[in-house]
């Protein structure tokens, strides 16, 4: 599992967890190492519900600012889950040592209809970062087909405007 990279499997499985002795760390909403590792700012603890419908963009938002803003941190997107996430910018400068570990689908909006009127020529924005990786096994839905066929360059009836 990628997580071992963070060094932080270990020292989660000695944590005394009352309900049960086992901890899943995808249920945690932001977690310190002791030993000066990783923050851990996982999306779903911020309200993404990973469905593929509901719209997930408010809690990404939300899990870019901790993480962006917080040294040696880890932006989560868990496996198994779709999560729907509309145009935005995920904007730097961030703080050192930020991951981006991306283990479930962020997908974007199936219809043209749905994409956000004030960014139309962009999904997801990465601008102006500085030393951070990505990485996971998850997958970035763009929907493309849809969008290519929408281009005022494909279909005539749309305006090109900035195209």
């Amino acid at each position: 599992m990628a997580y071992d990279k963070f060094g932080m499997l270990e020292e989660l499985k000695s944590l005394d967890v009352q309900e049960e002795n086992e901890l899943d760390l995808f249920d945690m909403p932001i977690w310190t190492s002791e030993h000066g590792g990783k923050v851990v700012v996982n999306v779903d603890s911020l309200g993404a519900v990973g469905d593929g419908v509901s719209d997930d963009t408010q809690a990404f938002v939300k899990a870019w600012n901790i993480s962006c803003s917080t040294p040696k941190s880890v932006f989560l997107v868990p496996p198994g889950r779709r999560y729907l996430v509309n145009a935005t910018r995920f904007k730097g400068p961030c703080a050192d040592n930020l991951v981006i570990q991306i283990d479930g689908t962020i997908v974007a909006p199936g219809e043209p209809k749905n994409w956000d009127r004030n960014l139309p020529r962009i999904w997801l924005d990465f601008s102006m970062l500085k030393g951070v990786l990505f990485q996971g096994s998850g997958v970035i839905d763009g929907s493309g087909s849809k969008w290519w066929a929408s281009s005022c360059k494909k279909n005539k009836s749309n305006p090109c405007i900035g195209a």
